[in-house]
């Protein structure tokens, strides 16, 4: 859920508007852990993917990522049985280097300053969309067991990072059709992310201005990405933990 506030400084001097991201998921319901699935209070986001927005913003998603991590370790070690596994599998991203994701990313927030322009959306609008979502390295993943190998009782058997086949490059690279290439990231961006930036259109928008929202962002996409062909970087990070005996 998006929503806007203003607060003050320690001078008592209003500082800009922020874009609040709260989370509410399932183990909020179930345990008292204030940070995990809370809310996030950040400067509004000149970029709706927060790993290529500015360092402040990247530093509170990895704070979140953090302790949501961790919350998520405690509880399912609480209900795994003893010597029983977890696996968890994650999307991942490539570490330490350019990657064709963040290049989808930048061209789909090109895309909605261009719909800010043509007033398809407006500017309260657009500071409001962002995507809660955050891939965690390797490192994050396994940070919770760097003291001492545990953690409430669990410890890391494997963590390994694979290479998913990406068809619809792999179709590029075979026939060069650019515009191919483009409507279908275009079209999978709009299945997957594009619902969620929509949340942040005003409530009085009827659904017709919704679809509109959606098909504009769509189209804008495909254009520009005729000119950025790039691989999407399909990446699945597995870890398998292992609930440890007398735990």
């Amino acid at each position: 859920m998006n929503a806007q506030s203003n607060v003050q400084d320690k001078s008592g001097e209003p500082r800009p508007s922020v874009a609040v991201m709260e989370g509410k998921g399932f183990y909020n319901k179930h345990a008292a852990i204030p940070a995990a699935g809370g809310a996030l209070a950040l400067p509004l986001l000149e970029q709706a993917f927060a790993l290529c927005s500015t360092s402040a913003v990247r530093a509170e998603f990895a704070r979140q990522a953090a302790t949501d991590w961790e919350a998520f370790l405690s509880f399912r070690a609480t209900a795994l049985r003893q010597s029983g596994r977890l696996v968890v599998a994650l999307p991942a991203l490539p570490e330490n280097k350019p990657t064709g994701f963040a290049t989808l990313m930048d061209q789909a927030n090109a895309v909605l300053s261009d719909l800010v322009v043509k007033k398809v959306i407006s500017t309260p609008e657009r500071e409001q969309m962002a995507l809660a979502i955050y891939p965690r390295s390797e490192s994050d993943l396994l940070a919770p067991f760097s003291r001492d190998g545990r953690f409430h009782g669990l410890t890391v058997e494997q963590c390994s990072t694979f290479a998913v086949p990406d068809t619809v490059w792999e179709e590029y690279v075979r026939d060069k059709n650019a515009e191919a290439l483009a409507k279908k990231r275009a079209g999978f961006f709009r299945a997957v992310f594009a619902p969620s930036l929509a949340q942040a259109l005003g409530p009085k928008r009827h659904p017709e201005a919704r679809l509109e929202f959606l098909a504009a962002l769509e189209d804008g996409l495909r254009t520009r990405l005729v000119g950025h062909p790039v691989t999407a970087d399909n990446l699945v990070r597995i870890i398998v933990l292992a609930k440890q005996a007398g735990e």
